[in-house]
């Protein structure tokens, strides 16, 4: 999408020297002012309009309301950010047996996974090559795919074995007609997947993000709890709330509220992921208060690890939070620019699960993080409704408590203007 081609917004702005609209992010001059003063226009894809994010963190503030609502800057996100970047779709136990499959939605695409009979988890475009119909919906347990219009028959690794009387096609190669792949490759137990043929390896796109964390030894976690629900709201807020610390003792009185968090910068990292670590005595995976009802911690964890939680963001928009006996994350699906799929899931060690009093205990882990999940849900709904008012604007940043929002705004900036 190129900026000339979208629709102009009106908003609170002043005019430049040559008739451009422009934020003024200084605080004297944008106090008073609302979206609704004159009739002036912003182009929504300039640069300068984002300046306030670049800016010093204690000076710093957050984006433009249109960078949470508007439909042409969402689109420009699925084309720039999720049809070309890698997005985890979940964990290897979403497909765990040969013949598995799961199907899901991103960026306008209907995908599916599958593990094959090899033991290879692969993806493909949800729709037959005969005439477009929907293969496979929900999740489940196949030999074959068969498509329900033309019983086109699929093997697990997406090649074409069977089409009904298709002989009687002049130059018909059942071996040009399998389905359509999707870049999919499996790190640390994740599951990801890449649109775009051409794109960047995996391993760069992770970066440092193997080193970070590995005294939480991932590959030896499952995941035994998933919850899919969608919320009203932007999917780059729901990331934020995950990554700042300034909502907690107001968002969270029945899960967090009484939690004290050390206040630690994020990490400097190679990758497509922010982190940070907060330093604490016992586990951030139950209820405040709940510690005594607590699985042991995870047996290799090391130095700072064993004591505190690490409160992470892969790109896109995945949560990702490890205490010292458990993982939890959040997977997400953006539909629009105001509302978001989202499939909530917890992971503990082989060992844990392996113990006596394992299902008598996870009830406690699984209740804090959906009480969180739901107190989360009610203040995103409530912040878009407030971004879709006329009057609204960057609001300022808490520097200690809000820094990842502008390092995550960079981020997303970055790929849909690029340096314009």
């Amino acid at each position: 999408m190129r900026a000339s081609s979208v629709r102009r917004h009106s908003s609170a702005a002043r005019l430049g020297a040559h008739g451009r609209a422009k934020w003024d992010f200084g605080v004297a001059s944008m106090r008073g002012r609302t979206m609704a003063d004159g009739n002036a226009r912003i182009d929504i894809f300039a640069r300068e309009n984002f300046r306030g994010l670049y800016r010093p963190a204690a000076e710093a503030f957050s984006p433009p309301p249109w960078y949470y609502t508007s439909e042409e800057w969402f689109q420009a996100e699925v084309e720039r950010i999720f049809r070309r970047e890698w997005n985890c779709v979940g964990r290897v136990e979403r497909v765990p047996n040969p013949g598995d499959y799961a199907t899901f939605e991103l960026a306008g695409h209907a995908l599916v996974l599958v593990h094959g009979r090899d033991g290879t988890i692969r993806a493909f475009h949800n729709h037959c090559r005969h005439r477009g119909a929907r293969l496979l919906d929900g999740s489940g347990n196949c030999r074959a795919i068969v498509c329900p219009y033309h019983s086109w028959t699929y093997a697990l690794d997406g090649t074409l074995a069977g089409a009904p009387y298709m002989e009687a096609s002049r130059g018909f190669r059942q071996a040009d007609h399998g389905l359509k792949p999707v870049r999919c490759e499996v790190s640390h137990g994740f599951v990801f997947v890449n649109l775009d043929p051409h794109g960047g390896s995996l391993a760069d796109f992770l970066g440092d993000f193997g080193a970070v964390f590995q005294p939480y030894d991932l590959d030896n976690m499952v995941s035994v709890h998933r919850h899919e629900f969608e919320c009203a709201c932007n999917w780059k807020a729901s990331a934020e709330v995950f990554m700042e610390y300034y909502h907690t003792a107001s968002v969270h009185p029945l899960s967090l509220g009484t939690v004290k968090r050390s206040v630690n910068p994020p990490d400097d990292v190679r990758g497509s992921f922010a982190t940070m670590f907060s330093d604490h005595v016992g586990t951030r995976a139950l209820i405040a208060g709940h510690g005594h009802a607590a699985f042991p911690p995870i047996a290799t964890l090391t130095g700072r690890s064993k004591a505190g939680t690490r409160y992470s963001l892969l790109y896109p928009g995945m949560p990702l939070g490890l205490s010292i006996d458990a993982m939890w994350y959040i997977e997400c699906y953006p539909v629009s620019a105001g509302r978001t799929r989202y499939a909530l899931n917890g992971c503990f060690p082989k060992t844990t699960i392996a113990r006596a009093d394992f299902k008598e205990k996870v009830g406690g882990y699984i209740e804090r993080w959906e009480t969180a999940a739901l107190e989360d849900n009610v203040a995103l709904e409530r912040q878009h409704k407030g971004f879709l008012s006329p009057h609204a604007r960057p609001g300022r940043i808490q520097p200690a408590y809000e820094s990842v929002v502008t390092q995550y705004g960079r981020w997303v900036v970055d790929r849909v203007i690029g340096n314009q």
